[in-house]
């Protein structure tokens, strides 16, 4: 006897997955940009502009509950080839802190009015970021987006199969 693909299954799979797709993917790509600003940005002076910390309620996927996450806001101007250009962007590869202290640490060494050292792309100089280490130990991340791709595929694959069908 062949199982009937189980809908109420299969069909919410298909977002699902195809969501769980697009967060590795946007993991993926963050890690690429952060690892060729480490091999190929180069050094300018910029001088930062404002320096502080914000807080937003970050919603866990699927749940109801939320956490408090701490974000280093940083603005800074530096000039290329006699073109002045600014930017906020800090690192490609996330700059959340779970608190307060650890972001303010982050500020903190980039103070209003002080120069720092920026690192920008040769190629697009209006690109442009602070920290420009080479991530490490990236694949620690992985496991929460391969997570949900492992849950969406068994989703797929189970409703296909006719899995937890209610007998009626």
């Amino acid at each position: 006897m062949r199982r009937k693909p189980n809908w109420e299954l299969f069909v919410p799979a298909i977002p699902f997955t195809c969501f769980a797709l697009y967060m590795s993917y946007g993991f993926y790509q963050s890690f690429q940009e952060q690892r060729g600003a480490a091999a190929f940005f180069e050094p300018v002076a910029a001088t930062v502009l404002a320096s502080q910390v914000e807080t937003t309620l970050h919603r866990q996927p699927g749940t109801a509950s939320s956490t408090r996450v701490h974000l280093p806001r940083i603005e800074y101007q530096y000039e290329v080839d006699g073109r002045r250009y600014r930017s906020r962007q800090f690192s490609y590869f996330g700059a959340a802190y779970g608190s307060d202290a650890e972001a303010r640490q982050v500020i903190a060494r980039y103070p209003v009015g002080s120069v720092q050292t920026a690192y920008f792309d040769p190629r697009d100089p209006a690109q442009a970021v602070l920290n420009k280490a080479s991530p490490s130990a990236w694949w620690k991340h992985l496991w929460f987006p391969a997570l949900f791709v492992l849950v969406g595929v068994l989703g797929l694959f189970g409703g296909w199969r006719g899995w937890l069908r209610r007998h009626r």
